[in-house]
């Protein structure tokens, strides 16, 4: 059975990956050199689940691939990721939450589970 820090660190390890970290030997590993958070970090570190700044890199991102064409809408309790470049049902994902943040972080998550069946190089 999974608890809910395990699930976390699942996700945590999801939105790492494709924020650029590899996992290698315990730590995660970032393929660029210069990141906002640092080119090393171990499991337990990541703060995507709870950190605004962190978060807001993974909302940035989104919004960056596939020529900038996803559109990330927050409300309080629910959220929204649509493709601008589709014409019909151009929505493409939804989050929900009992916090904003919460909302936030499992909105990202459902993209990028999404996003990696599509593709996969982020």
């Amino acid at each position: 059975m999974e608890t809910k820090e395990n699930g976390v660190e699942l996700s945590n390890r999801l939105i790492a990956e494709f924020m650029g970290y590899d996992y290698h030997k315990g730590l995660f590993i970032h393929r660029d050199a210069e990141t906002p958070i640092g080119n090393t970090i171990k499991p337990d570190e990541l703060q995507y689940h709870s950190s605004w700044g962190w978060l807001m890199q993974v909302v940035e991102k989104i919004e960056s691939v596939h020529e900038c064409s996803y559109k990330v809408t927050l409300q309080y309790a629910i959220g929204f990721i649509f493709d601008n470049s589709k014409h019909s049902s151009p929505c493409i994902v939804r989050g929900i939450g009992m916090t904003r943040i919460e909302t936030a972080y499992n909105l990202v998550i459902n993209f990028i589970k999404w996003y990696n069946t599509q593709t996969t190089t982020p």
